[in-house]
């Protein structure tokens, strides 16, 4: 038995009230599979009754093509377009190369803008590579008594795909990856380094912050925390380059004040519980707070840092600099 398969069975045997689920589940018709010459299936499909909600998901345990999984599932989109109520999630582990990850996430994206409810998320987001690595080899008695705490993981899942927020343009989602993270917070530094943009941040108090080291940037967590998801399905034409793929500063001033569940205490528990990212005050990382100073200098006019002084929040398997 390898980690998907006990997987499997895990998640059917504590799926929660309400829910139940099966796996390794067709994901296209009969029909279509004759078409195509293929019969992909699903890890686990999800599914509840009382709401017509169904969560495809697919894990990717180890650094084979995660966008394959993806790919199956847009194709299957292509020809019999996916439910309002359905949506497919990817759960990723840190066993999968950096830039395939990645990969994933961009799919995740282009998806999206085809109409389709996707999310990439991190399966077990504290747990290392090679932890990954070692208990996919491991037999079955040897998982069992692993003591692998899945309930979490089907949390995770079932969490994700529900909108914090929804309007006639747009569902708000919580991020489901770092590489979204990262989008927000060069979209932030982008977006009020302009005299428009800095015009609409104002000047706002900030306890707590994302640190992107991809970039090597910081930004409020409340507004990396979320990412809008038009519900018209977006054009690929030329004319559509530049277009921002998170979060928008337009946007967010738009809704910040008005949702009471965008709320910074609630991203927090996001960052922390969902997607394995840590909290540190800066006193506690020299090195990250020389680098948060130098930020901060340029950034002043648009931060004020709360009394309580700053407090980062880091992605999970990041070494911090000196």
């Amino acid at each position: 038995m390898n980690l998907t398969s006990f997987l499997q069975q895990s998640f059917a045997a504590q799926a929660p009230i309400g829910w139940a689920c099966r796996h390794e589940v067709a994901v296209l018709s009969k029909e279509l599979e004759w078409i195509l010459g293929f019969a992909p299936r699903a890890d686990v499909l999800f599914e509840n009754a009382e709401t017509n909600r169904r969560v495809w998901i697919e894990f990717e345990i180890s650094r084979a093509d995660p966008v394959a999984n993806h790919m199956k599932f847009a194709v299957g989109h292509l020809f019999a377009p996916q439910l309002s109520c359905d949506s497919f999630v990817s759960m990723i582990s840190d066993h999968v190369a950096a830039g395939r990850m990645n990969l994933g996430a961009s799919a995740v994206i282009l998806m999206r803008r085809l109409g389709m409810q996707v999310f990439q998320i991190p399966l077990f987001p504290t747990m290392t590579g090679s932890l990954v690595k070692e208990l996919n080899h491991l037999h079955r008695p040897e998982l069992i008594g692993s003591q692998l705490d899945v309930e979490p993981e089907i949390e995770r899942a079932l969490a994700i795909g529900e909108p914090v927020h929804a309007d006639s343009s747009h569902r708000i989602y919580f991020v489901s990856n770092a590489f979204e993270v990262s989008l927000n917070v060069m979209e932030w530094n982008r977006s009020t380094a302009s005299s428009d943009g800095a015009r609409l941040w104002g000047k706002r108090t900030v306890t707590f912050f994302v640190y992107d080291p991809r970039s090597q940037l910081f930004a409020p967590s409340k507004f990396c925390a979320f990412i809008p998801v038009s519900r018209i399905v977006e054009s690929l034409a030329p004319e559509s380059k530049g277009r921002v793929l998170g979060m928008t500063l337009p946007y967010y001033c738009s809704i910040d004040a008005n949702e009471p569940r965008f709320d910074g205490g609630v991203a927090r528990k996001h960052f922390l519980q969902r997607l394995g990212y840590r909290l540190l005050p800066l006193s506690e990382a020299p090195g990250l707070s020389m680098r948060f100073e130098r930020w901060l200098t340029v950034r002043n006019d648009g931060i004020r840092i709360h009394p309580r002084h700053a407090h980062i929040l880091i992605p999970p398997h990041v070494t911090l600099p000196a």
